[in-house]
């Protein structure tokens, strides 16, 4: 096994710009192709937005909590990417099968408490992770895309695929997280992120969300057309 430890990426992008790009509806009203020039960290099915089998993997990340990925099609996609892939430490019994992946461990405290003395990242779920990573690698502008924390429609449509055509969609091996889960992790995750605005906070970090119907309030909302304005 050929693991790192994910703390090798401490202040690697010291004052760098870096979005967060997680799985939500409001993905396809946005074109994401301004946002490469930056760190970017994908988080689970947003792979699928990433052209990165070439190229360079250098500010390329793709982050997961859940080990379920495995068992979607868009795995294959993971395995294939030109970028820093991080995994918690839960994926034990399938680190055979993840040379040259980062793993980390949680951090000790839960969603009501951060302390920034702490080595792990947050993980009630993976964009809470992904944004932890940024502010620990120096990133000193964030922005959150797809980040929206709601479910929309009779459909209960929540993942930005689940608009495209049925053929293109990512297809699962098994039971998706239902309805009443996603709902918890929303809640639990909105707790996280009051705990990640302080910590950027004390890194002089700003976080902003760019998914401006957002059920998160902890960040301040623009558009991703200002944010590309602004962006370092």
């Amino acid at each position: 096994m050929n693991l790192k430890p994910y703390t090798l990426l401490k202040d690697k992008h010291i004052g760098e710009s870096a979005f967060v790009v997680g799985s939500g509806t409001s993905l396809n009203n946005l074109d994401i192709s301004g946002i490469h020039k930056h760190v970017v960290i994908c988080v689970n099915s947003s792979i699928l937005l990433m052209d990165w089998k070439k190229g360079k993997a250098d500010k390329r990340y793709w982050i997961s909590n859940d080990a379920f990925c495995r068992k979607w099609s868009y795995w294959k996609h993971v395995l294939e990417a030109k970028a820093n892939r991080i995994v918690r430490d839960s994926w034990r019994k399938y680190f055979r099968e993840l040379e040259g992946f980062y793993v980390f461990s949680p951090r000790p405290t839960d969603e009501n408490g951060l302390n920034v003395e702490d080595e792990g990242l947050c993980h009630c779920s993976s964009v809470p992770s992904a944004l932890d990573l940024a502010l620990q690698m120096g990133c000193k502008k964030i922005f959150l895309l797809g980040a929206d924390h709601y479910i929309r429609g009779s459909m209960g449509r929540r993942y930005f695929w689940e608009h495209w055509n049925r053929k293109d969609r990512p297809h699962f091996k098994g039971m998706i997280h239902s309805r009443h889960h996603q709902m918890r992790i929303f809640i639990l995750n909105n707790k996280m992120y009051t705990q990640l605005d302080k910590f950027a906070d004390y890194k002089k970090a700003v976080v902003y969300n760019c998914s401006l119907s957002s059920q998160i309030d902890s960040f301040r909302k623009i558009s991703l057309e200002d944010a590309l304005k602004i962006v370092k």
